[in-house]
């Protein structure tokens, strides 16, 4: 029932996150479908000005050719017929010129009606744009909604699991006490029921039909004892065994619940001498309030990122190895766990991991823990323990144990297209 409604839960993060991205994809072609409106309205902006100042200036050179023209047809008015016919040409000339530029004016007074409608068309597409994001922002925070009820259904099924399993394995302490307390008490009575047997051979030597009777009477109860103690430990054990199981299972469902690929973060605190430091600022933020929540700040603007759970720069080293120790017991089951710390130089990878003698990391500690299991589990199972420790340098992958060194020295990492190391 409750991977039923994980799975629904998951289905709907994914819906809002699809129409979420279809929400944005049309936002994007509205904001290219404007620039591009806004480009080519500008380009043909330009090339009407161009036009006009073209215009402009051949007007003006015609205007300045004017005086020179009347001047000599106040001059030569009635004497020369060629001035005439120049007179003319020029005046025709200066009409068909106002004409044009009559004409352009016309065009420029439509270009801007056309820049007028596009301004409202870009207009609009901003009004359109600006709903888009609201419905966008609306959709976000459906979705947030929907991860926070997704989260609390989690850990109200990871903390009913974790209670049924220690119910579980209470209930099986103590029936196991009690078969304890059962065999403890059984060789007293096989100690008595010898010696009644003795004394009845020392009395009823002479009579051996008794006696054979009295022997196999006691021994059929001597061996309906030990059939019943038998099968009362079997059967006990058979239900150790089923309550190790359901353990187990109830562990890989609590695993498997939290992540089978966890990413955790931890908040590095910032050191005493970066603090007297000028010009420096904390750019990692935290919410106390959301362990799953980390702001970092760059170019001045937050980016917001969401990983498993976020460590606060005060969180100590026992905090962070209670996080991942369930998956030592995953590995005392038979499943493979890997466990390492990724982050640049100075970060606290090895404060991490390796940690100090008086407050050591998660290697130590996970160490520890594996080897009380493993003692704790010695009567019903036994584990081989195997350590290798290798270094990759400069491409080239070493042995730091001298008895696998000695024969396989050094081993160059080749790196393959389908598997990138």
């Amino acid at each position: 029932m409750l991977v039923k409604e994980n799975e629904n839960l998951r289905s709907r993060v994914q819906q809002l996150e699809s129409s979420l991205q279809q929400r944005a994809e049309q936002l994007s072609q509205l904001e290219r479908r404007s620039e591009q409106s806004e480009w080519r309205r500008a380009e043909e902006l330009r090339k009407r000005e161009d036009r006009v100042r073209e215009l402009q200036l051949e007007l003006d050179r015609e205007k300045g050719k004017e005086p020179v023209v009347k001047y000599v047809t106040q001059t030569v008015e009635v004497e020369s017929a060629a001035t005439v016919k120049q007179l003319n040409k020029a005046r025709q000339r200066n009409e068909v010129l106002a004409g044009r530029l009559s004409d352009q004016n016309e065009r420029c007074r439509q270009l801007e009606e056309q820049i007028r409608k596009s301004d409202e068309y870009s207009c609009n597409l901003q009004h359109k744009i600006a709903a888009y994001e609201r419905e966008i922002t609306k959709l976000r925070e459906e979705l947030l909604k929907e991860i926070g009820h997704l989260e609390e259904r989690k850990e109200e099924a990871v903390r009913a699991a974790a209670s049924c399993s220690a119910d579980h394995f209470q209930n099986l302490q103590d029936q196991f006490f009690s078969l304890q307390k059962r065999l403890t008490a059984l060789p007293p009575t096989l100690r008595s029921m010898k010696t009644d047997y003795a004394s009845l051979r020392s009395q009823v030597r002479n009579f051996s039909d008794f006696y054979g009777s009295a022997i196999n009477e006691a021994k059929k109860q001597i061996a309906a004892a030990i059939n019943e103690m038998s099968e009362a430990n079997k059967d006990l054990l058979e239900k150790y065994r089923k309550e190790v199981a359901l353990r187990r299972k109830y562990h890989e469902q609590l695993v498997e619940l939290k992540g089978n690929i966890r990413v955790l973060c931890r908040v590095k605190p910032v050191l005493k001498e970066d603090q007297h430091e000028e010009g420096q600022s904390v750019v990692v933020a935290t919410d106390p309030n959301n362990e799953s929540s980390l702001t970092v700040i760059s170019k001045g603007k937050g980016r917001i990122f969401e990983l498993d759970k976020v460590f606060q720069p005060q969180a100590t080293q026992e905090e962070i190895f209670q996080e991942i120790e369930p998956l030592v017991t995953s590995c005392i089951d038979g499943y493979h766990v890997c466990i390492f710390a990724y982050g640049q130089t100075g970060s606290g990878k090895t404060h991490t991991m390796e940690g100090t003698v008086e407050n050591p990391g998660i290697n130590q500690r996970a160490l520890k823990h594996l080897f009380n299991e493993i003692e704790e589990r010695k009567d019903m199972w036994s584990y081989t323990v195997s350590v290798s420790s290798v270094e990759i340098y400069n491409e080239v992958l070493r042995y730091f144990l001298t008895f696998v060194s000695s024969f396989l020295g050094e081993i160059p990492v080749i790196y393959t297209k389908s598997v990138p190391f």
